[in-house]
């Protein structure tokens, strides 16, 4: 997943822009801005970031908060530096849309899924989901209600918090509020949407720390402070391991599904099928399969219901890959490929075996196999 490695982008950023905001050095601004750029390469929600240092810069440059970041000093190049970021971002997902028009495909997302968009009914089972399913998957049900409580106490001493943390947690929570009312349809299945937001919990965490040390606070009760801190991030640790192993190896994940596929690529090598090979997977709503297989080509979805059109769709489809360069089709459900009527002459020459995993090749140069053998008891 890229929002994992975005978000640590986006935190060494925001560690060179805070040193940034200390010393005014250049370097150091740019430095920062590399990390923005990486970050928002990853994932393009990083680029909240790279926004709310435009809107903090313009504050301090106008005079309208005042937070110490150089103001006018050397704002071209800042500025510059920011619009690069914009640019690149920009650049990718335009091309980006065109490899979906041009491979006729949509599984690169470059589009939104606003709330409006659903109805009622939708719009309540998200929230159950939310609710039900993963509301306590990143942090213990403790810690999640302590982080509200953080915000308020980092609002009440504000004169004790960092004012440039401040201001950006104000943006970073308005711009989470507006990515999931823009991103709501899709936050039901998908918790991993909003990962690059949490870099807002970092920013409310320190402000909070800043504030206990503001007060003087007696050696004896800091070393009590400092043990009940260490027991708190001992309990979060082994809550994020269990909830990492519940993700990977339970009915949340396909895992047990597609378990062949993490070792298979010794066999592929013998079969001769290298990375330059195109295949067509199935089933599979996404596209996981051929990065696991580090293998190029196409998934086709199941249904639980297989209509007409379906299997028109299927029958050109399967013309269009073969057509585009697809030599193998990878099966991995064939009880719910023997729905499929129109892909079943293509599962006439089987070419190889791994484990639940047939291979055959398309279009068939031999007929040594029915699918239904596979299948029959």
């Amino acid at each position: 997943m890229p929002n994992t490695v975005g978000l640590s982008f986006t935190i060494i950023g925001w560690y060179y822009f805070y040193r940034y905001s200390v010393n005014h050095t250049t370097r150091t601004y740019l430095t920062a801005m590399v990390f923005f750029l990486l970050a928002a390469s990853m994932k393009i929600t990083e680029l909240s970031s790279p926004i709310i240092i435009l809107m903090l810069l313009l504050m301090d440059r106008f005079r309208i908060v005042n937070l110490n970041l150089g103001s006018g000093k050397q704002l071209f190049l800042k500025m510059i530096s920011l619009w690069a970021i914009f640019l690149v971002i920009a650049g990718w997902v335009f091309y980006a849309k065109w490899y979906n028009t041009f491979h006729g495909t949509s599984q690169f997302s470059t589009y939104t899924f606003p709330v409006w968009n659903i109805n009622a009914e939708a719009r309540a089972l998200v929230l159950h989901k939310m609710k039900v399913i993963w509301m306590t998957e990143y942090y213990l049900p403790f810690t999640l209600y302590s982080l509200p409580v953080f915000a308020l106490l980092t609002i009440f001493f504000y004169r004790r918090t960092d004012k440039v943390l401040g201001v950006a947690s104000f943006f970073l929570f308005t711009g989470l509020i507006a990515y999931a009312i823009l991103w709501f349809e899709a936050l039901g299945d998908h918790d991993y949407f909003l990962i690059g937001f949490y870099i807002l919990p970092v920013f409310v965490v320190i402000n909070f720390f800043l504030i206990l040390r503001s007060f003087d606070v007696k050696k004896l009760h800091l070393r009590l402070l400092q043990m009940i801190i260490i027991i708190f991030l001992a309990f979060n640790v082994y809550h994020a391991r269990q909830r990492q192993d519940v993700r990977y190896y339970s009915w949340m994940n396909d895992y047990p599904e597609m378990q062949d596929l993490y070792g298979i690529n010794p066999y592929l090598e013998r079969l001769g099928i290298s990375r330059q090979d195109t295949i067509v997977f199935y089933p599979s709503p996404n596209i996981r399969p051929l990065y696991l297989m580090n293998l190029k080509g196409w998934t086709i979805s199941d249904y639980s219901e297989i209509t007409p059109e379906i299997m028109a769709k299927d029958s050109t489809m399967m013309e269009d890959c073969i057509r585009k360069g697809a030599k193998y089709l990878f099966v991995n459900n064939t009880a719910s490929l023997m729905k499929r009527k129109t892909m079943l002459p293509y599962t006439l020459d089987l070419y190889g075996k791994f484990g639940d995993l047939l291979i055959f090749r398309i279009p068939p140069l031999k007929r040594n196999y029915r699918i239904t053998d596979s299948t029959d008891e």
